[in-house]
């Protein structure tokens, strides 16, 4: 857990100066709604990350990270069925990419 928080702290000092580089002040105009999805997908970022790391120790690593790339698919599938992304082929021949790496681990 330490070695992801420190990535995340990492990450806090780095970014801001970035991003207020390529965004200037307008940053600070958006909504405290806007900041709160932020701080909400940084928990859940946090805490994906972290759950990677720990299963990393318990399993293949190679293993692990084919699951978690999958999460690649579910946002594609997520975002053509719920939000009517267009599903053309790039994106398709990639899905089934995942999925036969993700197969493929466990021959």
């Amino acid at each position: 857990m330490a070695y992801v928080g420190w990535l995340f702290v990492a990450q806090a000092l780095l970014f801001p100066p970035l991003a207020f580089a390529m965004r200037g002040r307008g940053l600070l105009r958006v909504s405290a709604r806007v900041w709160g999805q932020g701080a909400a997908a940084a928990v859940a970022s946090y805490g994906a990350y972290a759950i990677a790391v720990w299963a990393m120790t318990l399993a293949p690593i190679a293993l692990v990270s084919a699951l978690r790339e999958s999460s690649i698919l579910f946002a594609v599938l997520i975002g053509w069925a719920a939000f009517g992304d267009r599903m053309d082929r790039t994106k398709a021949v990639s899905a089934v990419l995942i999925v036969s790496g993700v197969a493929l681990t466990r021959l």
